[in-house]
Formats: structure tokens, sequence, C-alpha cells
């Protein structure tokens, strides 16, 4: 250990070998001593490397070599201490700080191309006056909490005129360079970063402590500033909450991120960048994860309120991050800028040449100045959010912003003469949108209002939408084209001289004036003072594709056009002035009287009458045979039909006359303005809808016949000493299978008797195992898929039905046969696509089953079968018209019955223990609608009689079933249905017109199924099948069922 006190030492120090000791410090300098220059070259290590206190003094302290503190500081320049200079190269290393200068010590000048490290706390503690600390270029400054730390800890004053990082200063667990609790002087004059300042918390933090704030000059960065939160945070803690941190300004150029807070952070309204912050660079960067910038206090001068405060130039980048698999990248999930309720940005944020806010602004507090963006590629990427005040936002030069959406104040509204994606208002909002020469103008993609809005366009806006809620004033200069206009609110005004292509109005107009070319959809508006149109105007009163003008039953709704003060609703003037009502609904095919024609026609008027025309006038109530005059649609205000004058006196051609039921087509007759009607038979829904309710029904009793098939056969177990007619006589038949009965375990041939051949089957293919069950119950769910071809001109019928049917049945006795019942219940959802319908059905049916073996010789049994069936549908009809959007519907209810008689026989084979079951018979089927009506809109009258037809037809089938073993059995079946006899016929009336038809069905159906039963306990068994329908009229059905059967 070197120590010296009272002047001991005053000439330098040269140490290139090894002082080492358990000691205070290896070399312990107090009392006044003075020494010029202390150089190392070789190591020193104490509990403090090098200890300075109590005045005693080195002007010029080099190390090259190493200075470690064990369990202190690397070198502690303790009180009334002065250095001139500090330079290392080599390694200052301290369990605590490596560095630590106390209060009212002073040193000139820090250099550092090496290593300071400390393993447990900050690599430099600062608490006395630094004229520069200077980090070169692969220097280290390490601390496990913070970097550089320069906290004052009584009232004496700290001043550091500069830090420069060309190196690293990393602070571990906290900040890379840390300012606390300083005085109201300027206490760090610059920090000039071109390396790489990170600490897990903050890259730079300044924060109140003991009382006192912390005040920096300038931060001007070329490097990388990185916080695991914020990369620059000026905070306070609660009780200190009032204390004022700031920087006067800040200049970046490099990267400023804050991973998972801001690249800025401003924690309360206290806290200030006094002046300016500029990025300038393509690769400049200030972003953080909940946004670039948060701003709770105050950034810029109160006295600069029209200068520019937040800058960014020449490419550089205000974004959100997010962090993925240790990567960071730009995104506009989270804004750009955030402004909080109590952040004040007092001038502009200006963008120009390529910069970039990437996640946009979202302002609840208050920006003094103006939003600017200037120049190609500049962006705004997000939306700017307003709900504070704003003085305006100015974007021009090929800039974009993506959007703005307001629900604040901005004073000075949006001068757009670049690119804007959206507006967005629901307060107060002007917009005006300029073109500044022929090539480069505004362009506005959306406008939506929902508060009071005023907008002047000489330039091009997408859509334009003031909502019921909105209010809005437009005026539409030469120049402006609006592509589309949907005016649901309050249109205050409109001045109109340039384009608006599609104008739909929903809301209130109080009059309008058209000089330039407009096409208005009115129809479900309101221009309470009529239409003055002096340009170019298309107009609809009434839409048929818009859902919103259907009301409940055939009830119609159009716009309302009110009157100009010269009694008209058009006024057509000029001789280039053109009108086209593109869109208008009569209540009738004409109106004959004068009184008429005043409450229902088009009042039109002025010195252009000819330049009026027509081309979608839409009537109801027209009937065929029956000639109407058109020139009666429109009307001078003395109720004088003049419709033969529109047109350039072409009067209106019945091509432009559409029946708003879609069920009339209409043509001229005779001389100008006479036009008929006759129906379009293949709208008509009737023939559809009977042939609907026929093939399905037709459908549903095949598959129904083949489920219950499956339950009105042989299904209990035959008790042969009740037969009195049994056949006596036995017959020795030789057996070669020794599996055939599960009882036998003789390997040779043997005879038997057909008493016990048909027992024997019967155990294997009825798991009634006791003779004493006499009730036999089954659930039976199932779903169909069919397509169905209803004729030629009417398309398919698609029907998707779920299902289930429930019964039970009992053995009578003396073998006289099985009797039962069944009940089911469905729903179908049908669609008929070429006519527009879709039928929902919901059916009940039910019915009685009888089954009896009446004959057997030898192994063949022959029996008769009978099945009745009784069902109601309930059916939901609906229409959708051709627009797509209009929809009408009706109520069907239809009645069925029926009865299907066979006969057939049951052939068992021994030698493949299988039955082969053969069987024919005729069905009767019996279907009964009521009544029912299509109304349309416009009051025409679809209605359709009550039916009455019936069926019959012949039905044979083969049922071949085998025994894989006593459990697993399977079945299969291949059938046909032929219509012997049937009397399809519907008739309809349309107004006053009488329609009957034939309805064609199949003439015969094919059908199979495909099962497999397994006996899963006594008494139980589960089968599952699935089978097919084919109509010879290209019709088909798919169904699969499951069907539970227990013996109780």
């Amino acid at each position: 250990m070197l120590e010296g006190s009272n002047g001991a030492i005053s000439a330098n120090i040269n140490n290139s070998g090894f002082i080492t000791t358990t000691g205070h410090a290896a070399i312990n300098i107090n009392k006044n001593s003075i020494v010029k220059e202390l150089k190392n070259n070789g190591s020193l290590q104490g509990q403090n490397g090098i200890a300075l206190w109590n005045g005693g003094n080195i002007e010029s302290l080099n190390n090259y070599g190493t200075i470690k503190g064990t369990s202190g500081k690397g070198l502690s320049v303790e009180t009334k201490v002065d250095i001139e200079q500090i330079v290392n190269s080599g390694e200052i290393i301290g369990k605590d700080n490596a560095i630590e200068l106390h209060e009212q010590a002073k040193v000139d000048r820090i250099e550092n191309s090496g290593t300071i490290l400390s393993s447990s706390s900050n690599g430099m503690y600062v608490r006395g006056d630094v004229g520069e600390i200077n980090n070169k270029q692969g220097g280290r400054i390490h601390g496990a909490e913070s970097g550089l730390s320069i906290i004052r800890l009584n009232d004496y004053k700290i001043n550091i005129e500069k830090v420069i990082n060309e190196g690293d200063i990393v602070g571990v667990a906290g900040n890379g360079i840390e300012l606390q609790g300083l005085v109201n002087e300027e206490v760090l004059g610059e920090l000039d970063n071109r390396g790489n300042i990170e600490g897990k918390q903050n890259g730079i933090y300044l924060g109140a402590f003991f009382g006192k704030h912390a005040k920096v000059g300038e931060i001007k960065n070329e490097g990388n500033i990185k916080g695991g939160v914020n990369g620059i945070a000026l905070m306070t803690n609660k009780e200190l909450a009032t204390l004022a941190n700031s920087i006067e300004k800040i200049d970046n150029k490099g990267f400023i991120v804050g991973e998972s807070g801001a690249g800025l952070f401003l924690q309360n309204q206290y806290q200030k960048i006094l002046n300016t912050i500029t990025l300038e660079g393509s690769n400049t960067l200030m972003a953080g994860g909940e946004a670039g910038i948060i701003n709770n206090g105050t950034i810029g001068s109160d006295q600069k309120d029209n200068e520019d405060t937040i800058i960014l130039k020449e490419g550089a980048i205000i974004s959100s991050i997010v962090s993925s698999a240790n990567n960071l990248y730009l995104n506009t999930a989270n804004p750009a800028i955030l402004n909080e309720k109590s952040g004040k940005i007092q001038g502009n944020i200006s963008l120009e040449s390529g910069s970039k806010l990437i996640g946009g602004i979202y302002n609840k507090g208050t920006i003094s100045g103006d939003i600017k963006t200037s120049g190609k590629d500049t962006q705004i990427l997000g939306e700017i959010n307003n709900e504070g005040s704003i003085n305006g936002i100015k974007n021009g030069n090929g800039a974009f912003i993506e959007a703005i959406t307001n629900n604040g104040m901005i004073t000075n509204g949006v001068m757009n003469n670049a690119t804007i994606g959206e507006i967005t208002n629901n307060k107060t909002l002007k917009i005006t949108n300029t073109k500044e020469n022929n090539d480069e103008g505004g362009f506005i993609g959306a406008i939506a209002n929902n508060g009071a809005m005023e907008i002047d366009n000489a330039s091009e806006i997408g859509s334009l939408t003031n909502n019921k809620e909105g209010s809005l004033s437009l005026k539409n200069q030469e120049k402006g084209i609006i592509g589309s206009f949907t005016n649901e609110g309050e249109l205050t005004s409109l001045e109109n001289q340039g384009v608006i292509k599609d104008f739909e109005n929903q809301g209130s107009l109080e009059r309008l004036s058209n000089d330039g070319k407009l096409e208005l959809n009115n129809a479900k508006g309101e221009i309470k003072q009529g239409i003055v149109n002096t340009g170019e105007l298309t107009f609809a009163n009434y839409a048929y594709n818009s859902p919103s003008l259907r009301e409940s039953g055939t009830n119609i709704t159009q716009g309302f056009v009110g009157k100009t003060s010269n009694g008209y609703h058009f006024e057509n003037n000029g001789d280039s002035a053109k009108l086209k009502i593109s869109g208008w609904y009569f209540n009738a095919p004409e109106f004959n009287s004068k009184e008429e024609r005043l409450n229902n026609s088009i009042l039109a008027g002025g010195t252009n009458i000819g330049g009026i025309s027509a081309d979608k006038i839409y009537v109801s109530g027209a009937d065929m045979n029956v000639i109407y005059d058109s020139n009666t649609f429109f009307s001078d205000k003395d109720g004088n039909a003049i419709g033969g004058s529109i047109n350039n006196g072409m009067g209106i051609d019945a091509d432009d006359i559409y029946s708003v039921d879609e069920l009339f087509k209409f043509v001229n007759v005779g001389e100008k303005g006479k036009y008929t009607a006759y129906l379009l038979t293949d709208e008509l829904s009737g023939k559809t809808l009977a042939k609907s309710i026929i093939q399905s029904s037709r459908m549903r009793q095949i598959n129904t016949s083949n489920i219950l098939k499956e339950v009105n056969s042989k299904n209990f177990r035959t008790n042969f000493r009740d037969i009195q007619r049994l056949e006596q006589s036995t017959k020795d038949i030789a057996i070669s299978s020794s599996s055939f009965v599960d009882k036998q375990e003789k390997n040779t041939e043997e005879n038997y008797n057909t008493y016990d051949i048909l027992r024997e089957f019967e155990e294997i293919f009825l798991p009634q195992k006791d003779v004493n069950k006499d009730i036999y119950s089954f659930l039976v769910p199932y779903y169909n898929y069919s397509s169905l071809n209803l004729e030629e001109g009417l398309g398919r019928l698609k029907v998707k039905t779920s299902g289930i049917i429930g019964g039970a049945q009992t053995k009578l006795d003396n073998e006289y046969g099985i009797l039962g019942f069944y009940l089911g219940y469905e729903t179908a959802d049908k669609e008929q696509q070429r006519q527009r319908l879709t039928m929902d059905d919901t059916v009940y049916y039910g019915g009685l089953t009888y089954h009896h073996t009446f004959l057997r010789d030898g192994i063949k049994e022959f029996y008769f079968s009978t099945t009745t069936r009784v069902d109601y549908t309930k059916s939901k009809v609906e229409k959708t018209y051709q627009n797509g959007v209009a929809k009408i519907n009706t109520k069907v209810e239809t009645y069925g019955y029926g009865l299907e008689s066979k006969v057939g026989a049951n052939l068992f084979n021994i030698g493949d223990i299988s039955i082969l079951s053969p069987e024919m018979g005729l069905s009767y089927m019996g279907i009964s609608s009521k009544d029912f009506s299509l109304n349309h809109l416009g009051g025409t009258k679809e209605h359709y009689y009550a039916t009455q037809v019936n069926f019959v037809d012949f039905i044979a089938s083969i049922k071949y079933q085998r025994a894989w073993n006593d459990r697993l059995r399977f079945n299969g079946s291949v059938g046909a249905l032929i219509n012997l006899y049937n009397d399809a016929k519907g008739e309809m009336r349309v107004n006053r017109t009488y329609l009957s038809s034939d309805v064609k069905t199949s003439g015969a159906y094919g059908f199979s199924t495909l099962g497999a039963t397994y006996n899963i306990a006594n008494n139980t068994d589960l089968s599952l099948n699935y089978g097919v329908v084919l109509g010879d009229a290209k019709s088909y059905s798919h169904n699969i069922y499951l069907k539970l059967g227990i013996w109780w």
C-alpha cells in the first residue's frame, strides 16, 4: 500500500508492478497531498484501488493497467479533491462503483478508451463537478445497476459541462445514464452520443431525488440509446410529482428506442422538453412498444406556437414497435406519438422529405401548432386520432396521411393538397381539399361525418358520408370530384359546380342547385324546396336494390322532393342542361285526371323540358290486356300531362318502365306513350311451390318407407307350439356346416327337421332371446339430402332434412301377427335458386303398422305387411326478388295421408346363413294443401287455390340379409316405385288473371339400401343404414339413419 498525507507526496507515481493490499486502498492520498502524475501500467488492488480524499489531489491520473477495488471502488474521489484529468485505457473495476466522484470534488476531464466496470453497482457515480466525460470508441462503462449515475445527495451544486460517448455505456439492471436530484441550473450542458447507451430500465433517465430535479441542455444522438422500458425518460415519484425535469433540446440522427415503453417518455405535466425534438436521416428512429413518444408534460416553448417543435427530416421515423424472437419490428398497432390529456406540444409537428410516423398520432391533450406533412414518400401510417385540441392539419406536396379521426377540436381544420386515406369527424371540422395544378392535387379516399362539418372541395374525394347525427355544408368547386356521396343527416348547404358521381340522400336537404355533374339517389331522403338544374343531373328517387325501402307487407317508400318557389319538383334550365330520372316509383300505371297528376306525377318546369329523360320508372297495379298512358307520369304545375315532351319530344319508352313485383313486362303499343303489360310466367312461384311440395313429399314417402320396412318386419320369435296348422312332417336335411348352430359342438352331419331350422334362423337374426318379452320399441334418427329436378325451366330443389321416428310393436296372440305404431318429426331446409325461393318445413307424422306371416312351406315363409300414414307440414316460404335484397313471404299448410300394402317371402338359405326377401305391393298417397297467397310489392297478389293430389304406385323390392356371426349381420336391398295414376294440378290467380297447369312428377323411382346390424346386448340391437333414391327426372336423394331396437 502506498499512502501519503500532509503533502508527503508531491511528485509523480509510476507503477509498473503489483501493489496489492487488504486494507483501505492500494494507493491512498489524503490531507492536501499532491501528485502531479499518477501513471499505472501494472496492477493496483485493495478494498479500493485508489482513494483520494480530504484534499489529496492528482493533476493527472493515467491508467494503462488494472485498478481494482475488491469490496469498494476502483477509484474513489472524495470531498475537496481536484483532478485535472483521468485517462483510462486499461481497467478500472469496483465491486461498488467503479469510479465514484463525491460532492465538492472536481475533475476537469475524464477520458475512457478502456473498461470501467462495477460488478454490483454503477460504472461511474458522480456527485461532484466534471468538465467533460469522454467515453471514446472502444470504451466501456458498465454497471450492474447503471452505467453512468449523476446524483445530488445534498445542497452542493453539481455541474457537468459535457458527456461524449463513442463507446458503450450500459446499465445491466438499471439505466444507461441517469441524472437525479440536481438543481435548477443546467447541470449537464450537452450529451453527445455516437456510440451505445443502454439500460434494462431506460437508456437515459432524468428523475427527481431528495427534492431536486434534473436538467440537461442538449442531447445529440448519432448512435443508439436503448432502454428495456424507455429510451429517454423524464420521471418523478409520487411524493415529488411537481418537480420538473427538463431537456433543452434533442437532436437525433440515430436510434432512440424503448422496447416496452417509449422512445421518449415524459411522465407528468411538470416534465419538459424546452425547445425542439429533431430527427434527421433515413437511419434515424425514435420508437417504443407503447409509442415512439409518450408526452404527459410539455414539448416546446410557449413563445413559439407557430414554429416547428417536433421535426422529422430526410426519411426519419417515429414509430411504435413490437418485439418478437429478440427482434424489433415497426408496426401501427400503437401510436407513434401519444400526447396524453395533460400533454402539451407547443408548436408544429413537422414531417418532410420522406419521413414517417408509423402508428400515427393519438392526441388527448393540446397541440398548439399544426401537424404538417410535405414531400413525396412522407407518410403518417395509422391514424391521427384527436380527442383534445389541434390548431390544424396540413398535408401537402405528395405526402400521405392514412386516417384522421376527430373527437375533439381542430381549430383551423384539415387542409389537404396531397393524399389522405380517410377522415372521420365526430365533433366540428372544416376540410379544405385543394388542387394546385392539373397534375397534382388533394385526394381524400373517404370522409364520414357524425358531427358538424364544412367541406370546400376543389380536388377529389372518393366517398363522402354524412351520417344521421351529422350536419354538413358542402361546396364542390369546378374542379371538384366526389366519387360517391351518402347523406343520412342534415345537409345544410350544397353547392355543386364540379362532379358528384353517386349521391344518395337519406337525410334532409333544404334545396339543391346543380351547375356541375351530379348523380343523386334520394331514395330515403328529403329535398324540401325542390331541385334546380343547370348542369348534368342523374336523379333516383326510388332505389330498387335497397333493403331500407321495403317495409312490412307490400308497402313501398321512396324519397321526398318538395317544390321550388315556382311550384315544380324539378326545374331544368339552359340549352345544355340534362336531367335524367333514373329511379321513380308510381303506385299506378297511369294517372288519368288532373287531380291525380298533381298528387302523383312529377311536376317539371324550366326552359328545357326536352332535356329531361326517364329510364327507370317503376309501377305497380298493372293487368294484362289494358292499354296505359305513360305521358301522365310528368305534369306541369297545372296538372297537364307533358310526358310526351320529355326526352327531346320522344316521351317515355315502355322498355324504361318496370313492374315493381317482377311479374310483368311492358311493351309499346300504338301512339307515343301508350303501353301494355304481359305476364312473366317464369316468375310465378305457384308451379314451383306445388312441384316442390309434391316432389319432396314423394321423396319423403320413399325414404321413410325404407326406414319403416326395417321396422315393420318379423321382429318376434315364433312360438311353433301355438301353430295348429304347422306342417307335421319332417324332412331330413344334410348339413355340413358345424358353425350354423352355435349351441352345437358336433362336427359331423346330422338331420334336422323344418321346425329346428326356422328356430335356429330366428336365434341368429333376432336379438329377442327371451320369448316372453312381447313388446318391441325402436328409435330412428336420420338425415337426408335431396336434389330434385322440378321441371324444365324451373331448375332444381335442394333439400336438407333431419328427423326422428320412434314407435313400438307387440305380438298378437296365436301368431296372428305384429301390430305397431310410429310417430315422426322432421325439419327440412329447401332452396330453389332459379326463382330465389326458400322453404323451411316442419313435419309431424305418424301411423300404424301390421305384419303377419300367413304361410310356411318348408324353410320358406310368406307374409303380408301394411303401413298407414298421416302427416302435417307447415312451410314458411320466402321469395327474394332479382335485386337480391327485397323479400316477401307466406305460409303454406299441407296434409298428407296414405296406405302401403305388400306381400313378400323370406327365403332361408342354410348354406351361407342368409335370408332373401322379395316383396311387392301397392301404395296410395294423398296430398292436400290449403289456399295461400304471395303478396308482392306494390299490391299484386299471386293467389293459389287449395289442391287435392292423389298418387297410386306399384312397389317392388328384394332384400338380402347375411349373418356374419351370432351378433353381426349385414343387409342390402334394391327396389322400384312406378306411378300408376296421379292427378297433380294447380290453379292460381294474378290480380284478375286466372291460370292453371298440370304438375309433372317423376314417373318412376329406383332405390337401394345398405346396412349393418349389431346385437349390443340380449334383446337390444343397433343398426346403421345408408340409402339412395333415383328418379327418372334426374332427381336423387341420399339418406343415412341409425336404428336402435329394444325388446322388453
